[in-house]
C-alpha cells in the first residue's frame, strides 16, 4: 500500500495524472481507510483543477483521522484559494489546537484576508486579527527555539500578506511589524551571517569608539 501511495505521488510530481490516480486507487483498495491516501487524491485533485473533489478527499482524510495536520492545512489553503476565508481560519486554527507549535498552520492562519470586504468593520477584524497573529508567533518563536531551518523556511513560503494592501488603509505600522517578524526567523534560518552581521557590528563600534577619544 505504502509503495503504491509513493509511487502516485511521485507520478504526481511528474504530471502523470491518470497514473497517479491508479496508483491511489490500488492503494484505497488494499487499505480502504487510509487517511493519507484520501490526502494525496485531494493534492491530485487540487492539482488538476478539481477543487470541490479536493475538499471533499481532504475532508474525508481527516473524517479518518481527525488529528491529520497535513489534510486540515491543505483543506485550509483551499477555502482560501475559494475565497471561504473563515473556513479557511477554522482549518488553521484547528491545526493549532491539535498541534500549537506547528510554526506554518499559524503563518498560513495570519495571511488569510478576503480581497473585497462587506463593510469597514470586516476590515478592522482582519488588521486587529493580523496584527494578534503576529504577536502570537513572536510568542512562539520565544517560547520554541527548536525550530528547524526546514520548518521555518516552509512556513515563510507558504503564504504572504498580499491582499492586505487590498484594504486602503496605511499599512506601515503593520508591515514594519510584519518585517521585523520575517527577520527574527530569517536570523534563526541564517545564523552564521546574523553572527557575522553582530561581529562587523561590534568591530565598527569599537573603531568608532577609538576615533571618539583620539579625536
Amino acid at each position: 500500500m505504502n509503495a503504491y501511495n509513493n509511487l502516485g505521488i511521485l507520478y504526481n510530481q511528474l504530471r502523470e495524472y491518470k497514473k497517479s490516480m491508479n496508483c491511489y486507487e490500488k492503494a484505497i483498495q488494499i487499505q480502504p481507510n487510509n487517511a493519507n491516501t484520501y490526502n494525496n487524491l485531494g493534492n491530485l485533485n487540487k492539482e488538476i483543477g478539481e477543487d470541490q473533489k479536493a475538499i471533499s478527499f481532504y475532508e474525508r482524510a481527516i473524517q479518518i483521522n481527525p488529528n491529520h495536520i497535513v489534510a486540515y492545512n491543505n483543506l485550509g489553503s483551499t477555502f482560501k484559494e475559494l475565497g471561504e476565508h473563515q473556513k479557511a481560519i477554522n482549518c488553521f486554527e484547528k491545526v493549532n489546537q491539535i498541534q500549537p507549535g506547528n510554526l506554518t498552520s499559524h503563518w498560513k492562519s495570519m495571511n488569510v484576508f478576503p480581497a473585497i470586504y462587506r463593510d469597514l468593520n470586516e476590515i478592522e477584524r482582519y488588521r486587529k486579527r493580523f496584527e494578534n497573529c503576529i504577536k502570537k508567533i513572536n510568542r512562539l518563536l520565544d517560547r520554541q527555539s527548536t525550530f528547524t531551518k526546514k520548518q521555518l523556511i516552509n512556513a515563510i513560503e507558504s503564504s504572504t500578506n498580499f491582499f492586505l494592501h487590498y484594504q486602503g488603509k496605511d499599512d506601515l505600522e503593520l508591515q514594519k511589524r510584519y518585517a521585523q517578524l520575517i527577520e527574527s526567523i530569517t536570523k534563526k534560518i541564517y545564523k552564521e551571517f546574523d553572527l557575522k552581521k553582530k561581529k562587523k557590528y561590534a568591530i565598527r563600534t569599537h573603531k568608532n569608539w577609538i576615533h571618539f577619544f583620539v579625536f
